[in-house]
């Protein structure tokens, strides 16, 4: 019996469970800049994107749900309830990706696994700088 090496793949994206809904094409012009913001601590990333999104009339192009996000629901302004879920916005007129979420990946393997595939997201867009708030 003889043993034989054998190459694994070891990508956390092959392992990631996630789902894309475009809403809009994107019309970028490159290079683009993608700021992302999250709750964490006082929430000071989020709100300050919230705050790009409405000052610089984002307009939401892009949602990725993840099995990594936490299983919980928000009520939306009409009553209807909405999945967690990760939004991409783009800022009108400028070359810019605004994202934010409700909530962040509930352990860091899924921490790792959504920022791999939020980076393979920025590629395809043309982004060429992430700034995280």
């Amino acid at each position: 019996m003889s043993l034989q090496s054998k190459k694994i793949n070891t990508s956390v994206t092959n392992l990631s469970v996630s789902h894309l809904r475009y809403i809009t094409k994107p019309k970028l012009k490159e290079p683009s800049i993608l700021i992302a913001g999250f709750p964490g601590i006082a929430s000071i990333g989020k709100i300050v994107v919230e705050h790009l999104i409405n000052s610089l009339e984002g307009e939401l192009f892009l949602e990725l749900y993840s099995e990594y996000l936490p299983e919980w629901t928000i009520k939306q302004e009409d009553g209807l309830v909405s999945n967690i879920k990760l939004k991409f916005y783009q800022a009108r007129g400028e070359p810019l990706i605004l994202l934010t979420s409700e909530a962040q990946a509930v352990s860091s393997f899924g921490q790792y696994s959504l920022t791999e595939e939020v980076l393979k997201i920025a590629k395809q867009l043309g982004v060429e700088t992430v700034i995280t708030a």
